[in-house]
């Protein structure tokens, strides 16, 4: 059964299957293009019990941890609302200068309101 997701948001960042090996690998993850294309045909499981793994892949894949384990079919429990999971995920997009600038942003407005 081929990962439909996985597939789909490489072609979305305009990416061949050699170009995602490269920038795993620039991530610091040891694959080759034969693993990572058996990843996306779902003959290897994603190795997302590895922490270098998860992180240098949901880089690669402009996406939050959380979304791709969703993607990947885990159950991902969360006490935040759905706008503030979509925010969460936005801010995690971002650069470390542009999420500082965004939560000190967030922060004023918060304390505007509670005045």
């Amino acid at each position: 059964m081929s990962r439909v997701w996985l597939v789909q948001r490489r072609k979305d960042l305009g990416l061949s299957q050699d170009e995602m090996t490269a920038r795993l690998q620039l991530h610091g993850i040891d694959i080759s293009r034969s693993t990572y294309a058996s990843w996306e045909q779902g003959l290897y499981s994603l190795p997302l019990n590895d922490p270098l793994v998860r992180l240098g892949l949901s880089r690669t894949l402009d996406m939050s941890i959380k979304e791709m384990l969703s993607n990947e079919g885990y159950e991902i429990e969360s006490t935040h609302s759905t706008e503030g999971e979509r925010a969460a995920t936005l801010i995690d997009r971002m650069d470390s200068n542009h999420r500082r600038v965004v939560l000190s942003v967030i922060e004023a407005l918060a304390r505007e309101l509670r005045s």
